[in-house]
């Protein structure tokens, strides 16, 4: 469960919650890392924020938490600690889109060979489970191992993404 103005816990004091994602996202903003939109520090703003608000409703207290160091430096602490995220990339005029499996998207969007400049469009945590659902729930759209037409209904899955309101259902 995560909270948020749309749902979570009622305990949660919603003004704490608006509070701290506001005060997260003007610092993420400040140095954004690589390739990061103001939609994605937005995410992840409301993302971390979320999550260490329900961990210390869950655990019954309040816990000092540092989300300044959990996010200002995202590539590198993956990196660090091997956390793969999926991606979906686009050509920068359009046309297939990528959705693939790194734990350093922005390197990875630079090392792939592509007629124009690679955009990432969005980035979410995942593994190889994560990426083989995608994978499989697009089958219809592939046009080539891990590239995919970009429809409505992919181009809306990654809006969710980048807003933070999808949730894979792994079978």
């Amino acid at each position: 469960m995560i909270v948020g103005p749309e749902g979570g816990n009622p305990d949660i004091d919603i003004r704490e919650w608006e509070e701290r994602v506001a005060d997260l996202e003007r610092i993420i903003s400040e140095e954004p890392p690589p390739g990061w939109t103001a939609e994605r520090c937005r995410f992840e703003a409301v993302f971390t924020v979320s999550v260490n608000m329900y961990i210390e409703w869950q655990d019954g207290k309040r816990t000092e938490f540092n989300e300044r160091a959990a996010v200002v430096a995202p590539n590198a602490w993956a990196r660090a600690k091997q956390v793969e995220m999926i991606y979906f990339f686009q050509g920068k005029s359009g046309g297939p889109i990528k959705i693939g499996l790194s734990v350093d998207p922005v390197q990875r969007a630079n090392a792939i060979t592509y007629p124009e400049p690679l955009v990432i469009l969005a980035t979410m945590p995942g593994g190889r489970r994560e990426e083989a659902a995608l994978h499989s729930r697009f089958a219809h759209l592939r046009l080539e191992r891990e590239w995919f037409e970009p429809s409505d209904e992919l181009l809306a899955l990654i809006e969710e993404v980048k807003d933070g309101s999808f949730q894979l259902q792994l079978v």
